[in-house]
């Protein structure tokens, strides 16, 4: 996936919490890491690549979403077992 891709998911997510009556931190760091993933200047595949720490380093985005940013570059999809109980 590459870096617009994985924004784009991530606002969809903050999108459907929003309408479920999401917990609005969770809505906020969905969004604030898109925004932040969409303005990369280098695919987030070449950053974890060159260094698989590079995850720590970007503003707003947090262990949970570093783990889903990670799934999402190891296997292409995005697991979630349960919309409402999603710990992110």
């Amino acid at each position: 996936m590459d870096n617009s891709e994985i924004a784009e998911l991530f606002h969809r997510i903050a999108d459907i919490l929003e309408l479920q009556g999401g917990d609005l931190f969770r809505i906020r760091a969905y969004r604030n890491a898109a925004l932040t993933i969409q303005d990369l200047p280098q695919l987030l595949t070449e950053m974890v690549r060159q260094d698989p720490e590079a995850l720590k380093h970007l503003p707003s985005i947090g262990p949970s979403l570093r783990e889903k940013i990670d799934e999402l570059l190891k296997t292409g999809a995005l697991a979630l077992a349960c919309w409402g109980s999603d710990p992110a």
